[in-house]
């Protein structure tokens, strides 16, 4: 169920068969513990489901990099929350092309369509 990306970062696999799982049967014990250790050691992991095509996630993280983290540094740092790396980071002297966004309820259309409005002045990157 698991294995390491290439850059280090743990890659959890998901199947059709894994989203299905019910709580307490064996492969959902190893899959959430796969998720707990990835949580605990990294702060992070990848997903890999293979139902999402390849040139989807590539667009996708184009989209990203080319729309979202090419922004100017003051329409970024709008995004402002009062828990520590919850809203925008980045501009750190010993780390600096790391950048990130946090977002609250990020699964929730309505939420990014307020998160692209705040920094894209009253557009939506959604449209």
């Amino acid at each position: 169920m698991g294995s390491d990306s290439q850059c280090g970062i743990p890659a959890i696999e998901l199947s059709i068969n894994s989203v299905g799982f019910e709580r307490g049967i064996d492969d959902w014990h190893h899959l959430s513990k796969s998720v707990r250790e990835a949580s605990e050691n990294y702060g992070c992991f990848e997903v890999v489901y293979d139902k999402i095509p390849l040139k989807l996630r590539a667009e996708t993280f184009s989209v990203i990099k080319e729309e979202l983290f090419s922004l100017p540094l003051e329409a970024k740092q709008k995004n402002i929350n009062p828990k520590p790396y919850h809203g925008y980071s980045g501009q750190y002297a010993r780390i600096p092309l790391y950048e990130s966004f946090g977002l609250k309820d990020s699964s929730n259309y309505d939420s990014l369509k307020s998160f692209t409005e705040l920094i894209c002045v009253g557009e939506s990157l959604l449209s």
